[in-house]
């Protein structure tokens, strides 16, 4: 998502209905442009403009002053807690999305450009859903489920929630594969996820596992024990326990293989 912000007549979303009849009034505010289609993940031109865009801007509250100001003949507003919402089609997919930007500043100068939003959201979200091998999906379907889900609530900026995601994905993962590692052990789906990991052979995989279930664990705490560590840093260990699995599993089926 590019960062780039352009300023625009917007409507407000309490007026909308005069949108029907013609009768509204506008207010030019900074919009964010889009440099991706979420839809078809298209480099997007650089002139796109929005169909139209609604601001919710409340009159009312934030009113700073009564007096229309003598340069612009209008009143002036607290735009940092308004929003708009920006509505764009694609040219190489005709459809639709949405764009929010926030955090407005609005300059008094509008001939120098001096306003800015920062982009909120896009929808429907955008994401690099990640893909994983024929093997990680018959060995644990649910892994790949919950993975996604926790990237999905990564893109849509849900950043305090996702890092638990993915670390009950870790779990689903360990569990299915000390489940095919040992189809005899006594270990039970409810039982702690370090107990789990002590039972794995791989040395790579314990240490990459207990690891992240640390880091994981962080995430569902208000103190973190590892700061100097991240989301992007369970994700890498994850898709390195994915990469030691695969190979693992790739090695035993080579060994069945009888010279002839």
């Amino acid at each position: 998502m590019s960062d780039k912000t352009i300023y625009i007549s917007t409507v407000n979303a309490n007026e909308c209905i005069g949108l029907l009849t013609g009768q509204y009034t506008t207010e030019k505010l900074p919009v964010v442009i889009p440099k991706i289609c979420p839809c078809c993940g298209k480099v997007l031109g650089t002139r796109i403009q929005p169909i139209v865009a609604v601001n919710n801007l409340d009159t009312d509250k934030n009113r700073k002053d009564d007096i229309p100001s003598m340069l612009t003949g209008k009143v002036s507003f607290d735009y940092s807690n308004c929003q708009n919402m920006a509505i764009y089609q694609c040219g190489s997919c005709g459809e639709l999305f949405v764009v929010r930007t926030v955090d407005l500043l609005v300059g008094q100068d509008y001939d120098t450009a001096e306003y800015e939003g920062n982009f909120s959201a896009i929808f429907p979200s955008q994401y690099n859903k990640t893909s994983f091998s024929e093997t990680i999906d018959e060995l644990s379907p649910d892994f790949i489920r919950i993975y996604n889900q926790a990237e999905k609530a990564e893109s849509d900026g849900l950043d305090e929630i996702c890092g638990m995601a993915y670390r009950k994905a870790l779990e689903y993962l360990v569990d299915a594969y000390i489940r095919y590692e040992n189809p005899s052990t006594t270990i039970q789906q409810d039982d702690p996820l370090i107990r789990k990991i002590e039972t794995i052979s791989d040395g790579n995989i314990k240490i990459l596992s207990e690891r992240t279930a640390w880091l994981g664990n962080d995430q569902t705490h208000i103190i973190s024990k590892h700061p100097d560590y991240s989301i992007p840093d369970i994700k890498y260990f994850i898709e390195s326990i994915v990469k030691c699995i695969d190979a693992n599993i790739a090695v035993a089926k080579a060994a069945q293989i009888q010279k002839r």
